[in-house]
This record gives C-alpha cells, structure tokens and sequence, in this order.
C-alpha cells in the first residue's frame, strides 16, 4: 500500500539469497518503482567485535548465527540494483549520498 501511494519504503531484512530478495524487486518492478538492495557489508572481525557489543538488543543474531548467515549468503547481482556499503571504510553520509541520487554509482 505505501509503495502505490508513492511513499519511500526500506524493507529491512537479510535477504541473504536472491530467491528472498527477488519477490520484493519484482513487486517493486511490476508497480514501475524503481528498487534497489543496500548490501552492507564488513570483515568478518569487524562484524563479530559489534555483535559481542550489543547490549539489551531485541537482534537474535550471534556470532554462530552470523557465520551460518554468511555460509550461505548470496552476493546481490548489478541486475538486482545493488547499492554496496562498506561499513569498514566507507561514511554512512557516503551511503546517503548513493540514496540521494536514486541510483548505484
């Protein structure tokens, strides 16, 4: 309903394979939206050292669950209007500047 009445929508998810990924693209598509999955990524260090942080978090995620999550992860394709971010060394207003700009760089 938000995407026909025009609004901006993230779905947040880890869509760690195409086949999760695809439904919401295609729904996207079919309405004439342009869509685009925001890849976040990060060494696998860096990614386990902010798990360990978290405090009083709701997020099941833990370092187990983060290495099953990234056995199985499935790179998002340029067809599927990949917008990457590294986390590691890139700016988050880097990121927004990509968004700004309604299309991967």
């Amino acid at each position: 309903k938000l995407l026909e009445s025009g609004e901006n929508v993230i779905v947040d998810a880890t869509f760690m394979r195409r086949e999760l990924r695809t439904p919401f693209l295609q729904a996207a598509a079919d309405r004439g939206i342009q869509a685009h999955v925001i890849a976040c990524h990060a060494a696998e260090d860096t990614l386990a050292q902010r798990i360990a942080g978290r405090q009083n978090d709701v997020s099941e995620a833990t370092v187990d669950v983060m290495r099953a999550q990234l056995e199985i992860f499935e790179r998002p394709g340029k067809d599927e209007g990949v917008i990457d971010f590294d986390s590691d060394r890139e700016d988050v207003s880097k990121l927004i500047t990509k968004l700004n700009k309604g299309f991967p760089e």
